[in-house]
């Protein structure tokens, strides 16, 4: 990884956008991770070799997890299905059916929210979608045709048009793709969808050092149908995500919101403060451990507890895509 280029001096800002007015608005955030399994393998993603984690683990987890959320009297939570592919576990409705009356059972506010390559059987995409509160949708043209599920998420794209289903977000990765004229048409007939709420498509993950061009021709392309961008200032200068991500952020010794407004959980019960300190510890790249663990750890929810209360002073020098979280520069003394 290389040196992060931007590392905040005296604020850090998230710019609101007219997209950020939504009707769902929870209390916390968790980011799920049911699987770090994928049957994509895109350059930029480090889950899709690993396993499905057991159910039973993963009930647990959510039970503790409404054990601290009944502690804190917070209402109202979001579960953010993340990946690997959240589609690939078996038991994906029965584990959204658990929250669901774990929820009810705590009289707490529930949302679920899933991310998706869309590659699923179209039975099991019904199923899903009239589970879920919000839909988020990954295209990975180059993968899908590598593994021969572009029909699949063409056909399941249009089954979503037809019964008028919501997107919350589309990300379309604009990646070195070979047929851009082709790639093109498809991305513009996908944006053109009127049911999208959020879609900022996404060049920063992708390596282009090698084909300047193509990155020429995906900066024109985004600029002329990106349909809606978040955008942050820092030390008075402007970023999109795209930005955040192609530059690096080191926020190191910053007061960060991670664990007093989400949390990123695995279905083995580890907990970590956000998404970097798990990829850390999932690549094993530094000497990584996790928060607490939520199935093995017996004083786990008081852990959270102190969390919620204090906050994360950032270690990390590089943020692995949690920039919506707010944070503060700790002031010497």
């Amino acid at each position: 990884m290389k040196t992060p280029e931007i590392t905040p001096k005296e604020y850090y800002k998230i710019i609101e956008t007219e997209t950020m007015d939504i009707d769902i608005d929870p209390e916390f955030n968790i980011t799920f991770r049911i699987t770090d399994n994928c049957n994509l393998s895109c350059e930029y993603c480090h889950w899709h070799n690993g396993i499905s984690y057991k159910t039973e683990d993963i009930k647990a987890t959510v039970d503790k997890l409404f054990d601290f959320l009944a502690l804190k009297g917070i209402k109202s939570a979001l579960f953010y299905f993340h990946g690997g592919e959240p589609t690939v576990h078996k038991d994906i409705i029965e584990i959204i059916e658990y929250i669901r009356s774990t929820s009810e059972n705590n009289d707490i506010e529930t949302f679920i929210e899933v991310q998706t390559n869309l590659t699923s059987k179209i039975e099991a995409l019904e199923n899903l979608i009239h589970n879920i509160d919000l839909l988020d949708i990954s295209y990975h043209h180059i993968e899908l045709i590598k593994h021969n599920k572009l029909d699949v998420f063409l056909d399941n794209y249009k089954y979503l048009k037809e019964h008028q289903v919501h997107i919350n977000n589309m990300d379309i990765m604009l990646e070195n793709v070979d047929d851009l004229d082709n790639f093109y048409e498809i991305c513009r007939d996908l944006l053109s969808y009127d049911l999208i709420k959020n879609s900022e498509m996404i060049y920063g993950f992708c390596h282009y050092e090698k084909n300047q061009e193509t990155y020429d021709k995906h900066i024109a392309f985004y600029k002329e149908h990106n349909k809606t961008e978040q955008r942050y200032e820092i030390d008075g200068i402007t970023y999109n995500t795209n930005e955040l991500f192609q530059k690096g952020m080191d926020c190191r010794g910053w007061h960060c919101e991670a664990g007093t407004s989400s949390l990123t959980v695995n279905g083995d019960g580890n907990v970590f403060n956000c998404g970097i300190h798990m990829t850390n510890f999932t690549n094993r790249c530094i000497d990584e451990k996790p928060f607490t663990n939520l199935v093995t750890d017996k004083v786990a929810v008081k852990k959270l507890s102190v969390l919620y209360k204090t906050g994360t002073k950032c270690r990390w020098n590089y943020c692995g895509g949690d920039f919506y979280l707010n944070r503060t520069k700790i002031e010497d003394n």
